[in-house]
Order: C-alpha cells, then structure tokens, then sequence
C-alpha cells in the first residue's frame, strides 16, 4: 500500500516549495548536460583542446549530480530508508567527482597519463556506494520463499552478466596483455566492479514492487545500466589502445550523470513511495531473468566454437539454476493452487450450510400462517424449520406477558379463590 504521509502540515509545505528550486536546478543541469553533448558531438577543437575542455566540463555534472541527490535526501517527507539510499547516491557521485577531479589535473596541469592513477582509488569508491544505494532503494523480502526465488533469479542475472563481461571485456584485456602491471589489474577490477552494481540493479529490478506504478525505479534502473556500459566502453578502448577523451564513453558517463539528477527530481515532485519499506502485499513477474537467460544463451549462438569453453560451463550453470528456478515456481504454484482448492472447498461448505429466504412470503393477517410454493398454509414456525436451518424454541415476549398471561394468571386465582 503507498502511503504519503508526511508528519505534519509544515513538511508537505515544505516539500512543495522544495519542489520549484528542484525544477530550476534540473532544467539548468539538462541545459548543460545537452551543450556538454553537443559539444562532444561536433568537436569544435583540435585533440589536445578537446582533452582539456571536456575534462573540465564534465565537472559540474558529476558534481552537479551528487547536489541533486544530496537536495532529494533533505526531503522531508521521504522515509528514513529512501533518504539514506539518497545519501550514499550523493556520496557516490562525490566520489566520481573527486576522481573527474584528480583525473583532469593530471592529464592537463601535469601533461601525465591519467589511467592509472590516483583517481582510480576515488574511482572504485563510487561501485560499494552506489551498490548500497541501490540495495535501500530495494523491497526487503520476508518470507523465506520470496528470498530464495530473489536468490534464484538474481543469480542468473549474475550468472548471465559474468558471461558478458568475460568474453566482451575481459578477453580482449587479457589478449592486451598491457605491459604495465597495474594498468592491467585497474582494467581488470573495473569489470568486476561493474557486476557489482549489476547486483545492485538486479536488487532494485526485482524487488521494486513497493514503488507501485511509480517510474522512479526506471531512472535508477537507466542510470546504472549507462554507468555500466560507459565502464565497459572505456576499459574496451583502453585495451584496444583508441579511447580518447571527450568520446562515446564520456557520453554515457555524463548521461548516467544526468539521469540520476532526473530522478532525483521526479523523487522529490512525487513524493515519498513506502514508509516502512516492508514486502509488498502483491508479487510482480519480473522479465529479467528471462533477458538475461536469452543473453546468455545468445553469446554461445554468435561466439566461435574455437571461444566458447568458458561460455559452455556458465551455460551449464545457468541451466542448473534454470532448473532449480522452475521446480520452485513448480512448487509454489502446487501450493497457491492447494491452498486456493482448500480455500474453495471451505467456501462451498459455508454456502452449503446457509439457507436464506428470499422473494416475498404471502403471510395471513390473522394468524400468521405462511403460504408455501405449493399453496398450503403453515405455521409460520413450521415454514421457517423447513425452509432454514434454524431451530424454533418458544418463549413470551414481556408485552403478550402483560396483555395475555398476566390476566389469565389473574383469572386462575380468583377462580382457585372462589372454589
């Protein structure tokens, strides 16, 4: 159930002013988001002034969207959870920031290479935080049926994303074979960073019933899949020796940037979703897991047989786990169908034993007697006992007490008196 519930009138108050400043800084971040991509798009300098201006202007983005979440966390009426999960999505940009920072210092004040570098360190801050938000922003599941059926189904998203990752990002790192060793495990980790925000977007995907028809989830869901693919653009490129700054990676950085900044503001226009973020009461199919089986099972389709020897062991896993996942629907459908069965069955039994009297009972004005279909006169207790299961006992009621019984008790003993 959606609850907006703000605990009083001067945090609704609140909230709606928030929301006009809101809207002015995320259409002055869409203006510069969109002047930074034209900018990208026609390449108005030469190499070496391209490098300097696109590493300097991405700065307001990133930064620019750790304000806009920062602003969503200081939202009054949202919840505890939905505030902190703001928080770490703030923090995280912070990060990405001071890394845009570091890295553009490098590469123009001091003309050096800036991959690796320090700015790796604030780099890989970003993947456990972001993780983290995302995992707030999630449903927490009760019962242990829906956390073993998360479990399933998030494993092959997982499962489905290792495959990706090995043999479109990972295989041509490893055949670079990079001459610097710690330019090689940075590429490296940068991947397997990514899977875990993939975790996190599984979390969210399938866990986001408390948001109802909200699209909150969307935004958070396009941000993160654009961070992912900005990584696995960037560490492709550097394996392969053609990234340059101010290209197709920095495009879906910043645009990650910005759709975080878009949720934010959609967040804080439409309130607050769940209070306590407990388990929704109904359970949503998720088409996911079905992706992601295809993608997996895709990769075997159009990779060489000469390639695929660690793409058929993550097929035969992700079949297992097929299997497993569909014994347990099996499962839970055997059980909904018998509890619904048991639930009909005492259903039919509660109609079996109720009789009711319906339509209209022609009744004598006199004697109350009761007609019947078949155009006999009974009784009126004799027409209720057959026609329901209810038992007549005869009692009197205090006024055919006073009006009948008390004067012929009175009778009975001025005649006992008189004999």
């Amino acid at each position: 159930m959606r609850k907006r519930d703000p605990s009083s009138k001067s945090e609704r108050r609140a909230g709606s002013a928030a929301a006009p400043a809101g809207a002015s800084y995320t259409l002055a971040y869409a203006v510069a988001f969109g002047l930074y991509l034209v900018f990208l798009a026609i390449r108005p300098f030469g190499p070496h002034f391209m490098t300097v201006v696109s590493d300097v202007a991405v700065l307001p983005l990133s930064y620019g969207a750790s304000v806009a979440a920062w602003m969503a966390s200081r939202t009054p009426s949202f919840d505890e959870r939905a505030r902190r999960g703001w928080r770490l999505v703030a923090l995280a940009y912070l990060a990405y920031g001071v890394g845009d920072t570091i890295w553009a210092g490098l590469e123009i004040a001091f003309d050096v290479p800036p991959y690796p570098s320090p700015a790796d360190l604030a780099y890989l801050l970003f993947y456990p935080t972001i993780f983290l938000a995302l995992f707030a922003f999630s449903d927490r599941l009760v019962s242990r049926e829906r956390r073993l059926t998360f479990a399933l189904d998030a494993s092959i998203v997982l499962i489905a994303g290792v495959m990706f990752v090995v043999h479109v990002v990972l295989r041509p790192i490893v055949a670079s074979a990079s001459s610097v060793p710690v330019q090689f495990v940075v590429s490296i980790v940068y991947p397997v960073a990514d899977l875990l925000v993939l975790l996190g977007v599984i979390s969210l995907c399938l866990r986001h019933g408390r948001y109802g028809r909200s699209r909150l989830p969307f935004f958070m869901l396009a941000a993160a899949l654009l961070f992912c693919a900005a990584d696995t653009i960037f560490v492709f490129q550097n394996a392969t020796g053609s990234y340059a700054s101010g290209t197709l990676a920095d495009a879906c950085y910043a645009s990650s940037y910005f759709v975080w900044t878009l949720a934010a503001w959609y967040a804080r226009r439409t309130g607050p979703s769940i209070s306590d973020g407990s388990e929704p009461e109904t359970w949503h199919v998720s088409r996911l897991p079905y992706v992601a089986v295809f993608l997996g099972y895709g990769l075997l389709l159009v990779v060489p047989s000469s390639e695929r020897g660690a793409l058929m062991f993550g097929a035969g896993v992700l079949t297992a786990l097929v299997v497993v996942r569909q014994i347990a629907a099996a499962r839970r459908l055997e059980i909904v169908q018998s509890e619904l069965l048991a639930k009909n069955e005492a259903l039919e039994r509660a109609l079996s034993e109720v009789k009711q009297l319906q339509g209209l009972l022609p009744i004598c004005s006199y004697c109350k007697s009761v007609r019947d279909d078949d155009n006999y006169w009974q009784r009126i207790e004799s027409y209720i006992s057959s026609h329901t299961d209810a038992v007549l006992t005869h009692g009197i009621c205090p006024t055919c007490y006073d009006r009948i019984v008390r004067p012929d008790l009175e009778r009975y003993k001025l005649d006992r008196r008189s004999s």
